[in-house]
């Protein structure tokens, strides 16, 4: 459950959040600091805190967050854990290019 409209400049961090969670996934890390993900992504504890807040009650204080369960919600928030249609107005050469791109 989320507090309101999130920001847009805490939705640009949100996906930088998540990216970080991706390579802390990846290297099989559990769970991650406030202090530590905010060091990482260039804000504020303070700041990461906040933004996080947006998308409900996350971490354990003196632990952390799950890195897993953080990544999830992120997902979810962010409307990428399913495609999404698109239309493309005005194709010209970057639209051509978008448009032959097989991985669309």
């Amino acid at each position: 459950m989320t507090r309101g409209p999130i920001p847009r400049k805490t939705v640009y961090r949100l996906s930088l959040y998540y990216r970080v969670l991706q390579r802390l996934r990846e290297n099989k890390i559990e769970t991650v600091s406030s202090a530590a993900l905010a060091k990482v992504s260039g804000v504020k504890p303070t700041q990461l805190r906040k933004d996080l807040a947006y998308l409900g009650h996350f971490g354990t204080r003196g632990l952390g967050y799950s890195v897993e369960a953080l990544c999830a919600k992120l997902v979810d928030v962010m409307g990428t854990a399913s495609l999404q249609p698109v239309i493309l107005v005005g194709v010209g050469q970057l639209g051509s290019a978008l448009l032959g791109y097989d991985g669309f």
